[in-house]
């Protein structure tokens, strides 16, 4: 009986191949999309998952937060980003990962049984009269309307392999010599390992995708460091929400107070800037930017004398001092904002930054060096 047991062999691998792969990837692809769309309802595009980490940590004063924004905005979006994808991947696979890996399970079980249930004939027979018995099998589910009970069986008829008919000597010794090899297969790793295995390469691949896909431009205002929105081809940067410079480590030339002008004002516009790069002081805003940063020309100012609104400011007083002493900045702080605004039991402490670089490492943060 050597050919029915090479035969046997190969038709176990191939099927072994046709479920443990391409019905798995194919299952677990339709997993990762249902994950990757709930991440798209939340963040749907690059201004939107822009919008959504000012709002989580400004507009919601969560203050480790704030810190983690102004050090790296792109990533804390990064870090807001996969701790989404996280809680959706962790709450859809605690249910799916099982129900598939038992699903999968049996499928090989109703096989074995199928084919045990075609070798007990005994007489000489060809491959296609089994294929045609599983065809039967699957035509009696969906007539009875309950392929729950049965799902396998329509699986098994559709996932085929594509092989030549031949003769099978002994049905028995066939099946026999099939269900010892599948046997084989699934008793290299238990089919929960490769299917947690398997989901998870599909979950990164997808992770990766979607992540592309709404983090945006990377480029931020180098006046107060937030995050340009724009989700068009472009060449000039704009964002929809500027702080003060003092987030972003900026003083007042001559006394290294912190500079608490709102980015747009009239005064952050005409007050002299040090060059990134040297001493050199240039008098104002626009000759700085022309110079070093014209990708964020034409600069929006605002006419009149724009003010702090409550937001910056709750956040600028109950952040201030681990900024300060990072960017050894001289405390200029009206008292009626801390007044106003500060949280004695909730402010943050020195040691923030610190904790916050630490947080952020994982998500493409590079400290000063």
């Amino acid at each position: 009986h050597t050919s029915d047991t090479g035969r046997a062999k190969m038709l176990a691998e191939l099927f072994f191949n046709s479920l443990a792969r391409e019905w798995l990837d194919g299952t677990l692809l339709a997993v990762a999309a249902e994950i990757r769309a709930q991440c798209l309802a939340d963040l749907p595009d690059a201004s939107g998952a822009a919008e959504r980490a000012y709002q989580q940590a400004f507009v919601e004063r969560n203050w480790d937060e704030v810190i983690e924004y102004v050090l790296d905005v792109n990533a804390y979006l990064h870090k807001i980003f996969s701790s989404l994808f996280e809680d959706r991947k962790v709450a859809i696979t605690r249910v799916q990962r099982p129900q598939i890996a038992a699903q999968l399970g049996g499928f090989f079980d109703a096989l074995n049984s199928a084919f045990s249930r075609w070798g007990r004939e005994g007489r000489r027979r060809k491959l296609s009269d089994f294929q045609t018995f599983l065809r039967g099998l699957a035509a009696e589910t969906l007539a009875a309307h309950k392929p729950e009970s049965h799902a396998a069986w329509p699986i098994l008829s559709e996932r085929f392999p594509v092989v030549a008919d031949f003769d099978v000597a002994e049905p028995s010794h066939f099946a026999h010599e099939f269900s010892l090899q599948l046997a084989a297969l699934l008793g290299k790793e238990p089919v929960e390992d490769w299917v947690a295995q398997k989901l998870e390469a599909a979950l990164q691949l997808q992770q990766a995708q979607v992540w592309a896909l709404i983090k945006g431009c990377s480029a931020i205002c180098p006046c107060c460091g937030s995050k340009c929105d724009r989700t068009d081809k472009h060449t000039a940067h704009r964002c929809s929400h500027h702080l003060l410079p003092a987030f972003n480590g900026w003083r007042v030339a001559g006394t290294c107070e912190a500079a608490l002008d709102a980015c747009r004002s009239s005064k952050n516009h005409e007050a002299p800037k040090r060059s990134d790069y040297s001493d050199h002081l240039f008098p104002n805003l626009q000759e700085y930017l022309q110079a070093e940063h014209p990708e964020w020309l034409p600069f929006p100012k605002e006419d009149r004398e724009l003010l702090a609104d409550s937001v910056l400011k709750a956040a600028w007083v109950n952040c201030r001092a681990p900024l300060l002493a990072r960017y050894d900045m001289v405390d200029s702080t009206p008292p009626e904002w801390i007044q106003a605004y500060e949280e004695s039991q909730r402010k943050l402490p020195v040691t923030a930054v610190d904790a916050a670089e630490a947080r952020l490492i994982q998500f493409g943060y590079q400290p000063d060096a």
